[in-house]
């Protein structure tokens, strides 16, 4: 196997105000529950745009329009990600007025899962109205202040451990804890890996302002144990400041 590794990928709202705005974009449909563009005409619907950006757990979010076959009623479909929970991937359904009219978790039971194919069955997908994911590979204290994350190969040791880089920009001292979440992309989304058998110290690490860390991490070792070794694209994710910042690589 050969590992490579990729541009930063993040995800975690940025901190402290400096969020990444709401996306929001124009409706192709006329008549989406009798509003032009339901994304700026629908109260609720513009209301939870913005209060997304107050939540600074939520990684990605995304609303998709559908209409009920044979009807003039719509629907519509929100998948919330957030890495640092359990389940991390939620999907609710909303009517025009915003109320839930079905919610699962991505890892729903079996009989859950066959309640949702039911309930999908007379859905037509007509647009994405709505797309939100944090910046990549940093957190943003302010203009001038950030942590970024990320994998380098170690040219020393073996080529099956790399480095794990954080860079403290900021004035402050930071502090974060030794586990990360390991998760892999499979079938157009990522999939959380359990590392049931890492025995995680319970510490705390310093990093001071300005300063730089690297640690070793073994991509290989936890591919293999995890995951069966399969190839593909996997990313990291740490907690600093009770978010999450995560770095890609890739398995070939």
């Amino acid at each position: 196997m050969k590992i490579n590794i990729l541009k930063l990928t993040a995800f975690l709202l940025i901190l402290l105000g400096s969020f990444s705005s709401c996306e929001k974009k124009e409706s192709t449909n006329n008549n989406a529950c009798e509003f032009e563009n339901p994304m700026t005409d629908l109260p609720w619907l513009k209301e939870y745009c913005d209060k997304l950006q107050e939540n600074q757990k939520i990684s990605k979010i995304r609303i998709d329009l559908y209409k009920i076959t044979g009807k003039d009623e719509y629907v519509f479909k929100t998948v919330t990600e957030i890495p640092t929970m359990s389940p991390s991937v939620w999907v609710d359904w909303k009517n025009c007025s915003g109320e839930t009219i079905f919610t699962m978790a991505a890892e729903a039971p079996p009989e859950t899962q066959a309640k949702y194919e039911e309930f999908l069955k007379d859905k037509e997908f007509v647009e994405e109205v709505f797309y939100f994911e944090a910046e990549c590979g940093r957190i943003v204290i302010n203009e001038n202040e950030f942590i970024t994350m990320q994998i380098l190969p170690n040219e020393v040791s073996d080529v099956s451990v790399n480095n794990l880089r954080i860079e403290n920009h900021t004035s402050i001292d930071i502090t974060y804890g030794a586990p990360f979440y390991l998760e892999y992309f499979d079938t157009n989304d990522w999939t959380p890996i359990l590392l049931d058998k890492i025995e995680w110290t319970d510490i705390g690490i310093l990093l001071p302002a300005g300063e730089i860390t690297e640690n070793q991490i073994h991509l290989y070792s936890l591919v293999n144990e995890y995951n069966n070794g399969k190839k593909g694209r996997y990313r990291i994710t740490k907690n600093i400041f009770g978010v999450g910042i995560c770095a890609e690589f890739e398995i070939k």
